[in-house]
């Protein structure tokens, strides 16, 4: 029985395994290729090998499904977090009327006076020109498409397959390599978004994207095809700062957006994805281009610099991508490829002149750029900033006076007949340096064109250019006419790689005033003439033969190049030039402001602001005697005016009167304006000192010192303004601005507190909400008292130094003036730099060109500082200075700076005392010893000796230095002091045949070894 009953359950189990089996092999067909033997010998392990396996799939089964369950758990969670994400994102997308974008470059926004009368409608942003969409060729709308957005007209807003195929290239690139912005995403981009690109974030440049998709979603719903591509190719940014495709056109083909080929249009397509590599050209200061730079293909002046023009290769490879895609897309046949190809890109480059498209009022300018710099530190972006300024409609209340504005502008109406006198006989220009060339000095060759001062031609004297008709002369000897054309050779040009220019001209105009002409370049094809490698020009006779009206010849054989080749400015810009700045010191605002000569018409450049140069003597208040006062000196504290040397042992610095004065208070160098106390005196406080108290009155910006024009070892260790000749005497690398210079000064009559300068007293939006009120941004300089006394020795320097000329009333009185003069070397510039107790202000006078000198100095700004002044004066009630109660006078001794002694009245010079003022803590509590009372041999003016006769001998009051002064080590050099000093040999000239020295000249011996020879 029992073993029946075990062979029963053994023919159960087999069944259980057999079936078991065959559901195995059901399940596992497509795996099992080769049907397993029976065996009798293994058919119980067998049996057991296939339960372990149906175990263990059902375990790899039940995990698959635990794993795709938290998959889904795990995409439902992402899905879910994205979306939370991409919402949280959409929250943080800026109000925008979608109704108004298209209306964005018509709103205005208007510039108001102090008195709140309207100054100026602002129309526009500069180097931006904005047409109407019909004057927008096809070939630029396509060439735009095709390489930005060729599913421009069918998607709405974002492009799926782009955004896929983007994807795709990036991961195999395993880098950015390729965008997916649509045109509509792009002009959200740069309206709105321009300000949250960060490659370096992956996070936050996902976040921008969310926000560029939304909003592009949302553009489309308002406004269509047509109007989208207008916005956007009227902003796109396309480098060297234009704006628009018109502006593009003009900046680098000098042509309108119309008159654009298609390889044309291709290039100008071809920036817009990298505008600072894919652009045309580049721009270059002169001093860094190398010479034989085979890219160079001119200069231009953009902001009071010159730069040389490199052609960029990469804008053509770029070109090339843009006309493929063109052609794949139908927008251009196989042939128009071929001949876009075949455009010779780097010829018809013609850099042009950046104007600033405004013709108002140099104060107006500065007020725009003020206004978007408020904007953006009240939180919106720069690119928000400018669109609100020049399309927000805006109400900008300024600081700026019209009244003393239109004073100021009538005064420089008169600046010639001011300065110079009857003009009517004169045949020079007014102020400016005219004078044959000698091989070191002076400006004119034998011509009368204006060279450098090594023979260089700066300018062509006008008719030694052009003729009455404006025709470019070609004198005998510069030019042939042979078989090959017409070859010319002629200094008149400047030979470029890819384009000739025509050097510029001066004249002389009716007030006597020097100007300056610009020429441009000759309007001729590069495939029209070749160079030879002396930089003859040969021009084809195709050319000639196509052009015959290029030239003609006249009676006296001169070839005449007709004006309809070439452009030049008809205006000029007049010389000497000149800028001021008048602050209201007290507030910090700017009143009235001229930056430059003549300023009707178009202009680039604000003197007042931007126009930097060397401010000479008037930088020595600030940046020297404040400093000194501030840190243990007084007005009445002694430097030595005695020969000084440069690290080479040359004699250094000059002064501008012959020889040395000698012991000289501080009050008395600030005063005459003396060069060497003033140098010994820097040295004596230190460079560093120096610079802090600059970086406090706005001169150096040590936070970003790209916003200043001071120049620091960091930013140049080689070339730098930290030295002697720079601080101490003004000649700093780059210079300084008249608007810097007025606040500064402003900052020593606003009680040593300086206030940054503004133009802006508040804006309102079109509403009339207050975005921005002004209140006055303060930085501590000096305490008042310190500030007090600055102010009067520089009320002292214009009643009785150099600064005289510019004193408003007689002897300094009713409203008194204190400031400094400034002339640099060879009289490039004049400077009077100071203020009333009403307002401050700093004038520059000089040539655009620095090579070319004034007539006179400092001498003439004082002179007209005080015409503009007494203008805006002329109503205001007599006001002094006022002076700290804090003040101490006391009486001094100038030649010690201490207290007076009995001696101090029996000076040979008469009585030496006088009143000082002292800050407290400063005053001067011991009396002087180098006062001494010497018996002199009046014979021989040395100390009397033993045996000089009484008749020849008398007693005299000396000062005695330590160490004392010897000619012999300064090349004979005498201080003009010298003989006020005690002398240093006895009289040899008295003897005694026989005996000893007396006791009286042991006395004396002692004397000298005690107090003088040490």
């Amino acid at each position: 029985m029992e073993k029946e009953e075990i062979e029963r359950k053994n023919d159960n189990n087999q069944e259980d395994d057999a079936k078991e089996e065959n559901k195995s092999e059901i399940n596992n067909a497509k795996e099992e290729k080769v049907p397993k033997k029976e065996n009798k010998g293994t058919k119980e392990t067998h049996t057991n090998e296939k339960t372990k396996i149906s175990k263990h799939t059902k375990f790899l089964l039940k995990a698959f499904i635990a794993i795709l369950l938290f998959i889904c758990f795990l995409v439902t969670c992402t899905i879910a977090a994205t979306i939370g994400f991409v919402v949280e994102v959409i929250r943080e997308v800026p109000s925008i009327e979608f109704s108004e974008i298209n209306t964005l470059l018509n709103q205005h926004s208007v510039i108001y006076d102090a008195k709140g009368e309207a100054l100026e409608t602002i129309q526009t942003i500069e180097f931006r020109d904005i047409i109407e969409f019909d004057r927008i060729p096809p070939q630029v709308q396509n060439a735009f498409i095709a390489i930005e957005d060729e599913r421009f007209e069918t998607h709405r807003g974002i492009d799926f397959k782009r955004i896929v195929g983007a994807f795709l290239i990036n991961i195999k690139e395993r880098s950015p390599a390729q965008g997916a912005s649509t045109i509509t995403q792009q002009l959200i981009k740069n309206l709105y978004l321009s300000e949250e690109v960060d490659r370096e974030n992956l996070m936050n440049d996902i976040r921008r994207k969310i926000k560029e998709a939304y909003l592009a979603i949302q553009v489309e719903k308002y406004m269509t095809k047509d109007e989208i591509l207008h916005t956007y190719l009227n902003t796109i940014n396309l480098g060297q700062g234009a704006y628009g495709v018109q502006e593009a056109a003009k900046t680098y083909f000098d042509k309108e957006v119309e008159e654009l080929t298609i390889g044309e249009s291709a290039i100008l397509a071809g920036i817009t994805k990298n505008p600072s590599r894919n652009a045309p050209y580049f721009l270059r200061l002169e001093e860094n281009i190398e010479e034989e730079e085979e890219n160079l293909i001119g200069y231009l002046h953009l902001i009071g610099n010159r730069y040389g023009v490199l052609y960029n290769p990469n804008a053509v490879v770029r070109q090339k991508i843009v006309l493929q895609k063109m052609q794949e897309l139908g927008y251009i046949t196989k042939d128009e490829y071929n001949l876009a190809l075949q455009e010779d890109i780097k010829a018809k480059l013609k850099p042009r002149e950046k104007e600033n498209m405004e013709i108002t009022s140099f104060l107006s300018d500065l007020a725009k750029d003020e206004v978007i710099a408020i904007l953006m530190k009240e939180g919106f972006s720069k690119k928000e900033a400018e669109r609100k300024l020049y399309t927000g409609g805006l109400r900008i209340y300024t600081t700026i006076d019209t009244a003393m504005q239109k004073r100021i502008e009538d005064v420089y109406e008169n600046f010639g007949e001011i300065l110079a006198g009857n003009i009517e006989k004169r045949t020079t220009p007014i102020l400016t340096e005219w004078r044959s060339y000698n091989g070191s000095n002076g400006n004119l060759d034998r011509n009368n064109n204006l060279v450098d001062n090594r023979g260089k031609i700066l300018y062509y004297k006008q008719d030694n250019l052009l003729t009455e008709e404006n025709a470019l002369i070609m004198d005998k000897s510069e030019y042939v006419i042979n078989n090959d054309g017409l070859e010319l050779k002629s200094n008149k040009f400047n030979i470029y790689s890819s384009y000739i220019g025509i050097k510029n001209y001066y004249k002389i105009d009716d007030k006597k005033n020097l100007v300056f002409h610009q020429v441009g370049n000759l309007s001729i094809s590069k495939n029209d003439y070749r160079l030879n490698e002396d930089k003859t020009i040969i021009i084809s006779n195709n050319f000639l033969e196509e052009n015959s009206n290029f030239y003609e010849i006249n009676a006296k054989e001169d070839l005449l190049i007709s004006p309809k080749y070439f452009t030049f400015d008809d205006k000029g810009v007049v010389q000497p030039q000149s800028a001021m700045v008048i602050l209201e010191h007290s507030t910090g605002k700017i009143k009235a402001m001229v930056g430059g000569r003549d300023v009707t018409g178009r202009r680039i450049l604000n003197r007042a602001t931007v126009g930097y140069r060397q401010p000479g003597s008037s930088m020595k208040p600030l940046a020297v005697y404040l400093p000194a006062l501030d840190n243990g000196y007084t007005a009445a504290s002694v430097i030595d005016d005695i020969p000084h040397y440069d690290i080479g042992g040359r004699l250094w610095p000059r002064n501008w009167y012959n020889g040395y004065r000698g012991l000289t208070s501080l009050r008395k160098i600030a005063v005459d304006s003396i060069n060497v106390a003033t140098v010994k005196l820097l040295k004596e406080i230190g460079i560093e000192t120096s610079m802090e108290y600059l970086g406090r009155m706005g001169i150096i910006n040590e936070k970003d010192p790209s916003l200043d024009s001071f120049i620091s070892k960091e930013e140049n260790p080689n070339v730098n303004d930290e030295n002697l000749a720079a601080l101490g005497l003004g000649g700093l690398t780059r210079g300084v601005s008249p608007l810097a210079m007025t606040a500064a000064y402003g900052a020593i009559a606003n009680d040593g507190v300086y206030i940054k300068p503004t133009t802006i007293e508040k804006i309102l939006d079109p509403q009339g909400s207050v975005i921005y009120q002004y209140h006055p941004e303060k930085s501590f300089v000096v305490e008042a008292e310190i500030a007090h006394i600055m102010t009067d020795i520089l009320q002292d320097a214009v009643t009785y130094g150099t600064g005289n000329r510019a004193s408003l009333y007689t002897g300094n009185q009713k409203i008194p003036v204190a400031g400094k003069t400034g002339t640099t070397n060879a009289r490039a510039d004049a400077w009077f730099a100071g203020y009333t107790p009403y307002y401050s202000a700093a004038l520059w006078i000089g040539n655009d060109i620095p090579q070319l000198n004034l007539t006179e100095g400092s001498r003439i700004a004082s002179i007209f500082w005080r015409e503009v002044m007494l203008q805006i004066h002329e109503d205001l009630e007599a006001k002094a200075f006022e002076m700290s109660e804090n003040l101490v006078k006391r009486a001094i001794d100038i030649d010690t700076g201490k207290l007076p002694t009995s001696l101090t009245k029996t000076d040979p010079r008469g009585n030496r005392a006088r009143i000082e003022i002292f800050a407290p803590g400063t005053v001067p509590t011991e009396h002087g010893n180098t006062r001494v009372e010497l018996r002199i041999d009046k014979t021989t003016n040395k100390l009397a000796g033993p045996y000089c006769p009484e008749e020849y001998v008398v007693s005299k009051t000396f000062i005695k230095t330590n160490p004392p002064y010897d000619p012999s080590k300064n090349a004979g050099i005498l201080p003009h002091d010298f003989s006020y000093r005690a002398p240093l040999t006895k009289c040899s000239t008295h003897q005694e045949n026989t005996g000893l020295p007396s006791i009286q000249e042991e006395k004396i011996e002692e004397f000298i070894d005690a107090d003088i020879g040490r």
